[in-house]
């Protein structure tokens, strides 16, 4: 059975296309598309959690009615009109106004007319469960809450248009109180005002402009481009409405005595450079948004003025575009004129260099986001001491070099470090230890070494602690398990800590995630884990001992479970099938014997990945997989299964892509119903006891014909934490017998095609059919008993580069259609009775010609056909 993250990310797809598709409806969608049984329940948390992805969730939609409350509160409307507020608050006929947002009922709006509207709304609806109710009058609103953006976008003025003729042409007393006309009537402004910007107007300014600020705008344009091809920029910048640009020119919002104060444009498609925006022209600009275009440097930078005049801008968002040059030259002015900023953001560009230590001039800044740069050199200390205000220092994805200077301790209202992906080394200083109000320590992918400070422990507000992929050395410092409120995620792995497994653990009793693999941990993993909250475990590559941790079947939320590469043994406990959001476990390369429980729960598995290989594992191939429909890998190489291959694998896991059983001794034929899966595209079944012929049905496996196209095969526990969500990644990693040597691919496993038959006692021919598949990358029917010739169609395998059909009884000549195999670079066909073709019109081996220059492991050794199999 699918779990509600499969549902979720399927079902996006669904509610793109008809926002209000109900569960009912969705379920029939999906089981019908993908073959599979989803439970109701499932189906409902999925299509929640589709629903949250792309209109938001409910939660935060409710919070801009407050947020506008606020907002109301404070603004006079129309404080030069003294007759405009009694008006609306006596005779407006749009009811909401006068509620000012009472918590008490209000009769007067509950009349007939709107009940009706209410009903027409939601009829389609009504007779569907409360919850799917709920939901769908959520999705219903949300998507009038994108109509009223759109048409909110289009109107000028902080009054709706019917709104200011009323108030133009006072309404008959007869007329006061005459109902609303629809739900959607009566809070049209409401939603209009939640929609629209923030301050300092959130539905446009009446101001006029100064005639200045207008002429440097339209200069600006005049050098502006648009990224649509034949499109202008900026369409609504036009000289006849320059004086009414403060409300119908967009982006442009301004100040009661006509300044421009903000200047908004983020994905308007401009090309051009921000040199040609004269911001000294626009004394009051406090806010500058330009992220998501397409603006450059230009030569003309500002930067390299020697202006001294103070700008009064506060936020500088040039995030997403095409700067290539020093930071300073993508600033609008020098620092020491941007003494008020406290928000910058230059992310995702093309930024080199060093940061400057003049930037320590903006003492007020609170977010600095360089992130996804090309910067380096090392982070100047001066930034730590100037930046009191600082909350957010972000600069990963960069080639930041250097060490932490320890006067980051000095930014003690510091919430977010991240420093992620960068060449910093040395250690981490103990003076991180007084940032008492971080949330987020994320310094992985760096070269930082030494042990992690005890003074760690100090972080009370600490949610999430990224230090992967460093040299970090040691043990874990006992002082993180006294973070025992705020801590959610932990993720140490691929450094040189050791040590047992801290069995202090358990006192962070509010955790996701921990990830302690790729280390030199040891010891045996504690029976109490503290949370029950896990999405996350992964404590591969260590060397932990003892039996299963029975403390991992009490997390009844656990995704993804990884302990491979240990030296755990026992048996595997049957509680673990029964955890029934587990997707991921990778149980290899232990020490695990016995035979595989039964699932108390047999069809309600979400499992899509099983990892068991290289284990003591015993018994019959394992009936608990019969229920997990989703499994797209299963490997059982290298243990002790026995008996015949089950034939129901072809039916009841239908999205298999990989099946790894080799190395076992499963005997009997191999089932033709296996050709049922179309999505496999890696069978290896080799060194095992199998007789009878290959299948010719296998020449039907519709993923080894078509090639598959995504690069990965990798999925994910989502939770959102701080300002995002936190993907929990894992990518899987598939083992197998390449070019005659074992390899393990990770990361470019969907890349990998092919069959491997080899070692086993098959007969009769090989059939003709697997030519079919055009896209396998290596074929291995070796060390079997087949007979017969080489099928004359083997040039139409395009993709193969390996094929081993060695130590069989294969006779005839080899078809001279095995020359047009251009991707080929292993070959071997010895220890056969096989003959090389000659070509009558060369006289010379077609192979030798085609062959001559490949590696050595190309083996044509027809002469050895009675040498006896090394």
């Amino acid at each position: 059975m699918a779990s509600y993250n499969w549902v979720a990310e399927k079902a996006i797809l669904f509610l793109k296309k008809d926002p209000n598709i109900g569960t009912k409806k969705l379920k029939e969608e999906l089981e019908s598309k993908y073959n599979v049984t989803i439970g109701y329940h499932t189906v409902w948390q999925g299509r929640q959690k589709a629903a949250d992805h792309i209109f938001g969730s409910w939660e935060e939609s409710f919070a801009y009615l407050f947020n506008f409350k606020a907002e109301v509160e404070e603004i006079d409307v129309h404080e030069d009109a003294e007759d405009v507020k009694p008006y609306l608050e006596t005779y407006h006929n749009l009811l909401w106004t006068r509620s000012k947002f009472s918590e008490e009922i209000k009769c007067d709006f509950i009349t007939n007319n709107l009940a009706e509207s209410w009903n027409k709304w939601i009829k389609d609806m009504k007779d569907r469960p409360v919850v799917e109710l709920a939901d769908g009058i959520r999705s219903k609103t949300m998507d009038l809450l994108m109509r009223r953006r759109k048409i909110g976008e289009k109107l000028d003025g902080v009054m709706l248009p019917i709104v200011q003729l009323a108030s133009d042409d006072p309404m008959p007393s007869s007329m006061a109180l005459r109902p609303s006309r629809s739900i959607l009537h009566s809070t049209s402004l409401l939603l209009l005002c939640l929609c629209t910007p923030p301050p300092p107007s959130s539905c446009g300014s009446t101001s006029t402009i100064r005639r200045g600020e207008a002429e440097s705008l339209l200069r600006w344009k005049s050098t502006l481009s648009s990224s649509a091809p034949g499109a202008a920029p900026l369409p609504s910048w036009s000289p006849a409405s320059s004086s009414s640009a403060c409300s119908s020119w967009r982006g442009v919002t301004c100040d009661a005595a006509g300044h421009v104060a903000e200047l908004s444009l983020p994905d308007a498609g401009l090309s051009g450079t921000l040199g040609a925006l004269d911001l000294a022209a626009f004394p009051a600009l406090a806010r500058l948004d330009l992220r998501h275009n397409s603006i450059t440097t230009g030569a003309a930078s500002v930067a390299a003025t020697t202006t001294t005049t103070t700008s009064n801008l506060t936020y500088l968002d040039l995030s997403d575009n095409a700067f290539s040059s020093l930071v300073l030259h993508a600033l609008p002015s020098p620092p020491a004129t941007l003494q008020q900023l406290s928000y910058l953001n230059l992310s995702s560009n093309g930024l080199y260099g060093p940061i400057p230590r003049s930037l320590s001039a903006m003492g007020k800044m609170r977010v600095f986001d360089v992130s996804r740069n090309k910067l380096d050199s090392a982070i100047p200390p001066e930034l730590f001491t100037s930046w009191a205000e600082l909350t957010q220092l972000r600069a990963q994805n960069n080639s930041i070099a250097g060490s932490i200077p320890a006067a980051i301790g000095n930014a003690t209202k510091l919430q977010y470090l991240r420093l992620a992906k960068n060449r910093l080394a040395g250690k981490l200083p103990v003076e991180v230890g007084r940032l008492a109000s971080l949330q987020a320590l994320e310094l992985a992918e760096n070269f930082l070494t030494g042990p992690i400070p005890n003074t760690v422990g100090n972080l009370t507000a600490l949610v999430a602690m990224a230090l992967f992929s460093n040299g970090f050395t040691g043990v874990i410092p006992p002082e993180i398990f006294n973070l025992t409120t705020a801590l959610r995620i932990i993720d140490l792995s691929t450094n040189r800590l050791e040590g047992d497994f801290p069995a202090a653990i358990a006192s962070l009793r509010n955790l996701y995630g921990l990830d302690l693999s790729n280390n030199r941990f040891s010891g045996t993993i504690p029976s109490d884990l503290g949370s029950r909250q896990f999405l996350t475990i992964v404590l591969a590559n260590n060397s932990f001992l003892g039996e299963f941790p029975m403390a991992v079947c009490q997390q009844h939320s656990l995704q993804i479970l990884d302990l491979s590469n240990n030296q755990l043994h026992g048996g595997i406990p049957g509680c673990l099938w029964d955890l029934q959001d587990l997707v991921f476990m990778d149980l290899s390369h232990n020490i695990f014997s016995g035979d595989l429980p039964a699932s108390a729960h047999p069809n309600s598995s979400s499992l899509e990945s099983v990892h068991l290989a290289s284990n003591n594992l015993t018994g019959g191939y394992p009936v608990v997989l019969k229920g997990c429909r989703c499994l797209t890998v299963v490997d059982l190489g290298g243990n002790c299964f026995s008996g015949t291959i089950p034939s129901w694998i072809g039916t009841h896991n239908p999205l298999l892509r990989f099946l790894i059983l080799r190395s076992n001794a499963f005997h009997g034929s191999i089932p033709r119903e296996l050709s049922r899966l179309s999505h496999l595209q890696l069978l290896d079944l080799a060194a095992n006891n199998l007789v009878g012929s290959i299948p010719t049905s296998f020449g039907d496996f519709a993923s080894m014909i078509q090639p598959r196209n995504e690069l990965n095969l990798r999925s994910k526990a989502q939770q959102r934490i701080l300002d995002g969500h936190v993907d929990f990644m894992y990518i899987d990693r598939i083992g197998i017998s390449w070019k005659r040597q074992y390899h393990t691919f990770e990361g470019t496993a969907a890349l990998v095609a092919g069959i491997d038959l080899s070692g086993n006692h098959l007969s009769d021919e090989i059939p003709s059919e697997l030519c079919n598949l055009e896209s396998v990358r290596f074929l291995d029917l070796s060390r079997n008993h087949l007979s017969g010739i080489v099928p004359k169609e083997i040039g139409g395998l395009k993709m193969l580069e390996s094929l081993d059909f060695s130590w069989n009884e294969l006779s005839g000549s080899i078809p001279p259609s095995i020359s047009d195999l251009m991707s080929l670079s292993s070959l071997n066909l010895s220890n056969n009775h096989l003959s090389v073709f000659f070509s009558r019109r060369c006289r010379i081996p077609v192979l030798s010609k085609r062959f001559e220059k490949m590696p050595q492991e190309k083996i044509l050794d027809e002469e050895n056909e009675n040498n006896e199999e090394p």
